[in-house]
């Protein structure tokens, strides 16, 4: 796990912010202003994901993030999203 998460860094040390989409910032902005929770569910690796929200200057906007690789056990996106709804305590409705 050590050397692929070496190897994603790798590859992602030229995000930039440059590479969000227009409109995302605005978005984020406007939803952090109603006060909305904000979370980041991944299927990557915490390494990768972490350095993404970090060069684009995205991780300000998210309370928390989740990625498959938090858990060994999880093996689909719903299991992943269940383990994160759990941690995050965000109550069911």
């Amino acid at each position: 796990m050590q050397q692929r998460a070496i190897e994603f860094r790798r590859l992602v040390k030229n995000i930039s912010p440059r590479f969000i989409l227009p409109g995302i910032v605005p978005l984020l902005r406007a939803l952090k202003k109603k006060k909305k929770r904000l979370f980041v569910f991944s299927g990557s690796i915490r390494p990768v994901g972490e350095a993404i929200l970090q060069q684009t200057g995205l991780a300000k906007f998210f309370e928390a993030d989740f990625y498959s690789s938090d858990s060994p056990r999880i093996v689909s996106k719903e299991e992943l999203f269940e383990f994160a709804v759990k941690r995050a305590k965000v109550p069911a409705q």
